[in-house]
Protein backbone atom coordinates (compact mmCIF):
# COMPACT_ATOMS: atom_id res chain seq x y z
CA UNK A 1 0.00 0.00 0.00
CA UNK A 2 1.27 3.46 -0.87
CA UNK A 3 0.11 6.69 0.72
CA UNK A 4 0.21 10.10 -0.91
CA UNK A 5 -0.61 13.45 0.63
CA UNK A 6 -3.38 15.31 -1.16
CA UNK A 7 -1.66 18.58 -0.22
CA UNK A 8 1.43 17.46 -2.21
CA UNK A 9 3.77 18.35 0.67
CA UNK A 10 6.81 16.14 1.19
CA UNK A 11 6.11 13.64 4.00
CA UNK A 12 9.83 13.64 4.87
CA UNK A 13 9.82 17.42 5.34
CA UNK A 14 6.72 17.08 7.53
CA UNK A 15 8.40 14.43 9.72
CA UNK A 16 5.90 11.76 8.66
CA UNK A 17 8.33 9.61 6.64
CA UNK A 18 11.91 8.78 7.62
CA UNK A 19 14.88 8.22 5.32
CA UNK A 20 14.12 4.46 5.12
CA UNK A 21 10.61 5.11 3.82
CA UNK A 22 8.91 4.26 7.11
CA UNK A 23 5.88 6.37 7.91
CA UNK A 24 4.88 7.35 11.43
CA UNK A 25 1.15 6.63 11.39
CA UNK A 26 0.51 8.89 14.38
CA UNK A 27 2.13 11.87 12.64
CA UNK A 28 0.32 10.97 9.42
CA UNK A 29 -3.01 10.93 11.23
CA UNK A 30 -2.24 14.23 12.98
CA UNK A 31 -1.37 15.81 9.63
CA UNK A 32 -4.56 14.74 7.92
CA UNK A 33 -6.63 15.94 10.87
CA UNK A 34 -5.08 19.43 10.52
CA UNK A 35 -4.53 19.75 6.75
CA UNK A 36 -7.65 20.76 4.83
CA UNK A 37 -6.79 18.98 1.53
CA UNK A 38 -5.63 15.82 3.33
CA UNK A 39 -8.79 15.55 5.44
CA UNK A 40 -10.22 13.58 2.51
CA UNK A 41 -8.31 10.58 3.89
CA UNK A 42 -10.55 10.61 6.94
CA UNK A 43 -13.67 10.92 4.82
CA UNK A 44 -12.59 8.19 2.39
CA UNK A 45 -11.01 5.70 4.80
CA UNK A 46 -12.67 6.55 8.08
CA UNK A 47 -11.09 7.06 11.46
CA UNK A 48 -11.34 3.33 12.13
CA UNK A 49 -8.81 2.70 9.34
CA UNK A 50 -6.02 4.38 11.29
CA UNK A 51 -7.02 2.73 14.54
CA UNK A 52 -6.92 -0.66 12.77
CA UNK A 53 -3.55 0.03 11.11
CA UNK A 54 -1.99 1.12 14.39
CA UNK A 55 -3.53 -1.86 16.17
CA UNK A 56 -2.17 -4.33 13.61
CA UNK A 57 1.22 -2.81 12.77
CA UNK A 58 2.06 -0.36 15.55
CA UNK A 59 2.87 3.25 14.85
CA UNK A 60 5.36 2.63 12.02
CA UNK A 61 4.51 1.51 8.48
CA UNK A 62 6.85 0.76 5.58
CA UNK A 63 5.18 2.39 2.61
CA UNK A 64 5.47 0.71 -0.79
CA UNK A 65 6.94 2.82 -3.57
CA UNK A 66 4.78 1.48 -6.39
Amino acid sequence: MKFMLYCHNDPVDLGIEDEQGIWDLIKFREHIEDCVPCKRFMYLLGEEFFDSMIGMFGTKWKVGKS
